[in-house]
């Protein structure tokens, strides 16, 4: 109820919630107003999947994008073996690598001022795949079944989101 006060009285545009699970966002939903709610920050990134078995799901199906924090695993992502491996194999550092997959096709594309980097006002694109991409990168040439553009999920069936919805990184 105080949110809706405060988007009402025009002192905030949207709000959302963190760290909240299946069971805490489905108490939310039904309460009176609950549906209002745009995002819920959660710890996501690839060495922490739990959300994908329930929670990820749920918020799917209600469109409810997620905000993930520590997207790089506090640095630890980079130590992953996997990534190193294929870094070293291109020539690269682990950072360098997940830059190529982000900030060099961002710059590439002419949108490094908008996508790219895990910073505030980029837009945040998450293309799952099957397996761990950073035990062996191939699995990222799978099918997509889903791609997650700007904080909405995206299928082949879904209409495209409108562009007014779309959730930037903060």
């Amino acid at each position: 109820q105080a949110f809706e006060a405060l988007q009402r009285d025009g002192k905030i545009r949207h709000y959302g919630v963190s760290n909240l699970d299946v069971d805490d966002m489905a108490e939310l939903w039904a309460l009176p107003g609950g549906q209002g709610v745009q995002t819920n920050q959660l710890l996501y990134n690839l060495t922490r999947r739990g959300i994908e078995w329930d929670l990820l799901p749920w918020m799917r199906e209600r469109r409810m994008p997620v905000m993930a924090y520590s997207p790089i695993e506090q640095a630890r992502l980079l130590r992953q073996s996997g990534l190193r491996q294929f870094a070293e194999r291109h020539g690269m550092t682990p950072a360098q690598a997940l830059a190529t997959a982000t900030t060099n096709g961002a710059a590439l594309l002419g949108k490094e001022k908008e996508r790219g980097a895990i910073a505030p006002g980029h837009f945040a694109d998450i293309v799952p795949v099957e397996g761990g991409p950073l035990a062996a990168i191939s699995v990222v040439t799978g099918t997509v079944r889903w791609v997650m553009e700007g904080g909405v999920v995206v299928t082949a069936l879904s209409p495209p989101p409108p562009r007014a919805t779309r959730c930037k990184t903060v």
